[in-house]
């Protein structure tokens, strides 16, 4: 645990720290600040693809960073140029969420098409029904994002690569779904009762 903790790994911690923070605003004012948050992911997005790309490479922890700097920027125009698509992949980034869920409890059915069908699903619902589903989305993937951050902390592992059971913690996916299942419905009340019926995008 102590690894993840370390100073030479300062670029996952500040990844960490702002996974959390974030995830917290999407799931409580995410709709609110839609067009904001969408940015958001794309620099989020960005930033953890290039911290893993750096972590491939087996770069120093400053390139690292730069790279997923880099990445985040790039993350950042391409949502700004694809304004549906991003609420697309907002909600298949929910539908992912979704997906892994049901594997874990159906290890049995095939993993690609849970996936490919819950993203599916869940984007087009995303383009189809905005507001109501854009809420649930934002509240319940913010949540998500904060669980899995606090839980990369407890259990020292990067984020992204969280195991469902741990030695140090018994049953942790039962913590963890507990948590995001909370913390996301706590969200979604929230954005319902602070929105009303007039606001739109």
């Amino acid at each position: 645990m102590s690894s993840i903790l370390a100073t030479d790994n300062l670029p996952f911690l500040i990844t960490f720290a702002v996974t959390a923070l974030f995830g917290l605003i999407n799931c409580f004012w995410g709709f609110r600040i839609f067009k904001v948050i969408l940015m958001f992911w794309g620099f989020l997005a960005g930033l953890i693809l290039g911290l893993m790309a750096g972590s491939a490479l087996a770069v120093s922890a400053m390139i690292s960073l730069i790279m997923g700097l880099i990445g985040g920027f790039l993350g950042i125009f391409l949502v700004r140029m694809l304004f549906n698509a991003g609420v697309a992949a907002l909600g298949g980034f929910f539908g992912y969420s979704v997906a892994l869920a049901i594997l874990y409890h159906r290890p049995d059915l095939n993993r690609w098409l849970v996936i490919i069908t819950a993203c599916l699903l869940c984007g087009l619902a995303a383009l189809a029904m905005k507001k109501s589903i854009l809420i649930v989305i934002t509240a319940f993937s913010g949540s998500w994002l904060t669980v899995s951050a606090g839980a990369s902390l407890i259990l020292g592992k990067p984020f992204g690569q969280v195991p469902l059971s741990s030695p140090d913690i018994p049953d942790a996916w039962l913590w963890i779904s507990i948590s995001w299942a909370v913390l996301g419905f706590l969200g979604m009340m929230v954005q319902f009762m602070r929105t009303g019926r007039g606001h739109h995008i």
